[in-house]
């Protein structure tokens, strides 16, 4: 059995809520491999990771850069201290364990059913992550680190992701 989003009995759709284990994680319960990348799938599609984004069919993740200089501090040419990341079966594992926790029903020696903390095996995530239609991530086609014109000619300079520019 599988833990996704819980649905509503009235419409079938899913909300966006995933159970909320006791150290603050959203609990994601897996199976064998066929059910782990249908519900990891759903998962970040879901938006269970944050920061992830869809940028030309591939999901990514924005990161921090350590060791980027300050772009305010007047140096030219510097790079911004975010990056968005291809999401890439290492990342994905690294995220998945800093974000959730993703679980295995087992048996323990008594015969009693019990969640036990797992890594998707090796096999899973490339298989997640090889599909190019992610509809449930918002589009990145760009970080920028100074006002911009949108094409409606508003200007845009609040940061945070834009939803009608993909900025």
């Amino acid at each position: 059995m599988s833990t996704s989003p819980d649905t509503t009995p009235e419409t079938g759709s899913r909300s966006r809520l995933w159970p909320v284990g006791a150290g603050g994680r959203s609990r994601v319960r897996v199976g064998a491999a066929p059910e782990t990348i249908r519900v990891l799938t759903d998962a970040i599609g879901a938006r269970l990771l944050p920061d992830t984004y869809v940028s030309d069919g591939a999901p990514v993740a924005l990161e921090s850069v350590s060791g980027a200089a300050d772009p305010t501090a007047g140096d030219e040419d510097v790079a911004l201290p975010l990056s968005a990341t291809a999401l890439k079966p290492p990342l994905l594992a690294s995220l998945l364990a800093e974000q959730a926790d993703v679980v295995q029903q087992k048996v323990n020696e008594k015969g009693e059913p019990m969640d036990v903390e797992v890594s998707p095996a090796g096999h899973v995530l490339p298989a997640v992550l090889a599909r190019r239609s992610w509809p449930g991530l918002p589009v990145l086609h760009r970080i920028i680190s100074t006002p911009v014109l949108r094409p409606d000619g508003t200007l845009l300079q609040e940061p945070g992701y834009d939803p009608g520019t993909g900025f």
